[in-house]
């Protein structure tokens, strides 16, 4: 008798739903709420779910002696219901609105090809909106109250402990709030009532839906890491005004010595302080150095599914078992059946990028602006509440909407000390940039890397490198500011570059 080579799994039984049969219903609501049932003439339609964007839908209409001609126009409502049995089906699996229709001509005759997107208003409506040690939750529900108010709810958007301080200039909602999620390891969806379901990683496992090579699973393609998407080392520049720059630098030396160093450029302007960059160097950094077995599954259709949620999936001879996120779906339907095309992967943790994200990646800075590979940067901008210097006959104040230091009215010499920060690492080279009028010829700069103990007089610029003697971590500047009736030195901004 030959060896059984079957794998047994106890306690897990799949139970496939009745695949024979699956009806689908297409509605169009116009503006004037009518309803139009346009099911008879669905020649094909797929509906794209991801986990970090809106859903998205198009749908391939037969239409006759063009019957579709100046019936719709855009903005209104397209409902898709789908189940399987031969039923009037109630399951709305996507709602949205209609952003194009258009008409054409070919092998299937004279069709009309119709695209929408779940709440587009949250893409195409920019927001500028700022956050301060908020919870994400907040942040969130901060987002739909201040801009989405009547289109999205937030019934479903559980409560963090994480927090976020960050700026955002002119962003869509959306992406917006892709980049505040990336804070957490929570994932996220919105349902056919226009609600924000929120939730970790992992935690929302869809009981009702299965994969499983013997009975619905049509193929399976590419599982395995891809660790060409670790990045172990990520620098983030923000805000660069002139020879001003904000940098922080994260990394995972675990990571670096099982595989490599593997770098990681982004630069984004809208972070424009100390803390926005290293928030957005830490989430980065975290959501970059695990990368999960992934795949692309296709399946007989699974219309209980939706992007974020985990589901079980098993196929022994490729080593998937157990739960695996889905981190996107495409729903095919023809007259040649119902198909769900996913990318799942393995483990609830971060998911790889699946689309152009807002930042730019591994762009190449110019020669200036870190020439001498620093890792950091302790940047004040005299604009800042609180304020992170203490000052002796000097004073920060604002004049034309840029925040100044200068000396306090008649004085002629003072001193404006810059609060200590732990830099971690011990700090053994830095160099000093100012921007400031052509009045400052009489001032000296000093910095200290053990927290005020001892303090070394430096030169500004970057070609100025300037090496401690000490020992420490605890990094400190200071300016002393001198004028006279020919010399009144006014500063913008201050950044210190370290390694």
């Amino acid at each position: 008798m030959p060896r059984d080579t079957r794998q047994w799994k106890p306690g897990w039984i799949f139970i496939p739903s009745k695949k024979y049969q699956v009806s689908w219903k297409i509605t169009i609501t116009d503006n004037d709420s009518v309803v139009h049932d346009v099911t008879d003439y669905v020649i094909s339609m797929n509906i794209v779910k991801q986990s970090h964007t809106l859903n998205t839908a198009r749908v391939t209409l037969s239409n006759p002696k063009g019957f579709f001609l100046n019936k719709f126009s855009g903005g209104e409502e397209l409902d898709i219901y789908i189940e399987y049995d031969d039923v009037d089906p109630t399951t709305k699996i996507y709602v949205g609105k209609l952003d194009n229709i258009r008409f054409s001509i070919g092998g299937n005759g004279y069709t009309a090809e119709i695209t929408s997107r779940t709440a587009p208003e949250l893409k195409d409506k920019k927001i500028v909106i700022s956050f301060v040690n908020a919870l994400v939750s907040d942040a969130i529900k901060q987002i739909i109250d201040d801009n989405y108010d009547g289109l999205i709810t937030y019934n479903n958007v559980v409560t963090t402990t994480e927090r976020i301080t960050a700026s955002y200039n002119h962003q869509s909602g959306i992406d917006v709030i892709y980049d505040v999620l990336k804070r957490t390891n929570q994932k996220m969806y919105i349902d056919t009532n226009y609600d924000m379901h929120t939730f970790e990683k992992g935690t929302e496992v869809n009981i009702n839906e299965q994969v499983n090579y013997n009975t619905n699973l049509i193929s399976l393609t590419g599982y395995g890491v891809e660790n060409t998407q670790i990045f172990n080392r990520i620098w983030v520049y923000g805000k660069i005004d002139g020879n001003i720059v904000l940098l922080d630098t994260q990394e995972d030396t675990d990571s670096q010595n099982q595989l490599w160093i593997k770098d990681e450029v982004i630069t984004d302007s809208n972070l424009v302080t100390m803390e926005e960059v290293e928030d957005k160097a830490v989430s980065q950094l975290t959501n970059r150095i695990i990368a999960n077995n992934s795949a692309t599954l296709v399946t007989l259709g699974m219309p209980g599914i939706e992007a974020g949620q985990s589901l079980s999936v098993y196929v022994p001879y490729c080593g998937a078992f157990d739960e695996h996120m889905i981190a996107g779906i495409t729903h095919n339907i023809s007259g040649g059946g119902f198909t769900s095309n996913m990318n799942i992967e393995d483990k609830p943790t971060s998911i790889l990028d699946l689309m152009k994200e807002r930042i730019v990646v591994e762009e190449q800075l110019k020669p200036y602006e870190n020439q001498n590979s620093m890792t950091g940067a302790y940047t004040v901008f005299f604009d800042e509440d609180p304020t992170k210097l203490t000052h002796n006959n000097t004073e920060e104040i604002e004049s034309d909407g840029d925040g100044l230091l200068q000396l306090q009215s008649g004085q002629t010499s003072g001193v404006a000390t810059a609060n200590v920060i732990d830099t971690e690492d011990d700090v053994t080279q830095c160099e000093f940039r100012i921007k400031a009028n052509d009045e400052q010829q009489l001032c000296t700069y000093e910095v200290s890397n053990d927290g005020g103990n001892n303090w070394d007089t430096v030169e500004p610029g970057y070609q100025n490198i300037h090496t401690f003697t000490t020992a420490g971590h605890l990094l400190m500047w200071r300016i002393n500011m001198v004028g006279d009736v020919t010399h009144n030195p006014k500063f913008t901004s201050i950044s210190v570059l370290y390694k």
